[in-house]
């Protein structure tokens, strides 16, 4: 199982990040879509609960561009199930993505937090987890994954500096 961190900072209060960015639909549909290339990216079965929470479910599609030998394995053509809930007194987002087609053998875990740092600035902190379970090559995806995790986060923070210089 491999285990990684991404850290960012913004030049946004940790209180104004959840809402201006991080549940901001069109923010994200514009990111994921535009800037990734996704084909997919549906946010659905979306609930604020009374004491602020909330919970919601991501359908995506990224774009194919696995390398030969992970390709051959797994295809690609992956959806990602993402089921998040943010807790609104720890101020965390916890999360699971599931890999339909691999239900049993991918296990992608998460939390994203949000720390202050300095005046109107944050830290955005996701710790992933990355378990494949297929003999012989679960670590080779694993890589994978975390790989274009880590520069998919990377090019979300330049996406995100760029739209908060634009305001």
């Amino acid at each position: 199982m491999g285990t990684f961190k991404v850290d960012h900072r913004f030049p946004i209060s940790a209180e104004a990040y959840w809402d201006t960015l991080f549940f901001d639909e069109a923010f994200n549909k514009k990111f994921y879509l535009e800037e990734l290339g996704f084909e997919r990216y549906e946010i659905s079965d979306e609930v604020t609960e009374a004491d602020g929470s909330r919970r919601r479910t991501i359908e995506s599609k990224p774009k194919s561009d696995m390398p030969g030998a992970v390709k051959k394995i797994i295809g690609d053509d992956l959806v990602y199930l993402e089921r998040g809930r943010f807790d609104a007194k720890t101020k965390r987002y916890i999360f699971d993505i599931e890999v339909p087609r691999f239900k049993d053998k991918v296990q992608i875990k998460g939390a994203f937090w949000v720390e202050p740092d300095g005046d109107e600035a944050c830290r955005r902190i996701c710790e992933m987890s990355v378990e494949v379970k297929m003999f012989g090559v679960g670590g080779l995806i694993e890589g994978f994954i975390e790989r274009q995790t880590i520069e998919s986060y990377d090019q979300a923070a330049q996406y995100t500096l760029r739209t908060l210089a634009a305001k």
